[in-house]
């Protein structure tokens, strides 16, 4: 079954994401690939992933492999744990995609829900650099990129998340004076394992008689008659092809006798 971790309160997810997502579904049962975005809406995922196909009736969601998973190869704290513990599962990230016209904030959440390496998961916090501990990515016209310390360019947007295996955390975008606040969906979500149904068919053995003596008697136009008898354990349809064989020769012997 799949297993909440993430921004899901009181029987639901703050953005409107339904659990289990429908990526969890469908890489459970190996029909999409990890790794990989998809845009998913309704029950049906896509990796059609640009601006003209994904739009804000729909989500942007994302599969990986716990045990290839970057942040779990490196981190080994409580937060992590409820994750990473899930050794050969899936963990799905799932939010919310935006308008066509809105690339930037449409790229933010393209990073939240793409985030794995362990610097992207977490920070430390700082008094001075990083009060919040929040992880920060930066615009730069194209896509976000992990701040490297130096802040964010003000003419461009900015991206910060909280940690990516805590129960409940925020991804906000900032750009333009504008705000975007998500709360992805977190899912550790179980490999379905593939049933195959074996069947079996039976074919019946040809029937053999059991009788101590079998006896076929052959007639012929002239009122003459040839009896075969057999042992036991010959089978009906052997008889049959018995008589076949015998009749054949005598009729042949009769045409000799006429020819003669």
């Amino acid at each position: 079954m799949p297993k909440i971790i993430s921004n899901f309160q009181n029987g639901k997810n703050p953005d409107g994401n339904k659990f289990p997502s429908s990526v969890c579904n469908l890489t459970s049962r190996g029909q999409l690939a990890t790794d990989q975005l998809y845009c998913c809406c309704g029950d049906n995922c896509n990796s059609k992933f640009d601006l003209s196909s994904c739009n804000s009736s729909c989500t942007i969601s994302q599969c990986r492999n716990i045990n290839a998973l970057d942040a779990c190869q490196k981190r080994t704290d409580g937060n992590s744990q409820q994750v990473c513990n899930w050794k050969g599962d899936f963990f799905c990230l799932s939010d919310p995609s935006t308008d066509a016209i809105h690339k930037d904030q449409f790229e933010a959440v393209k990073w939240s829900i793409n985030r794995s390496k362990v610097e992207e998961s977490i920070n430390v916090t700082d008094p001075i650099s990083n009060p919040s501990g929040l992880v920060a990515a930066c615009y730069n016209g194209t896509d976000f990129q992990l701040d490297n310390g130096q802040g964010c360019d003000p003419t461009y947007g900015s991206v910060t998340c909280g940690d990516l295996f805590s129960s409940e955390y925020n991804c906000i975008w900032r750009g333009g004076g504008e705000t975007l606040i998500r709360s992805p969906l977190g899912e550790v979500c179980e490999i379905i394992p593939t049933t195959t149904v074996t069947t079996t068919a039976t074919v019946p053995s040809p029937v053999t008689s059991v009788l101590t003596s079998i006896t076929t008697e052959t007639h012929f136009s002239d009122n003459s008659s040839l009896k075969v008898g057999l042992s036991a354990g010959v089978s009906a349809v052997g008889v049959a092809a018995i008589g076949l064989f015998v009749g054949v020769l005598y009729l042949k012997g009769k045409l000799n006798k006429i020819i003669k």
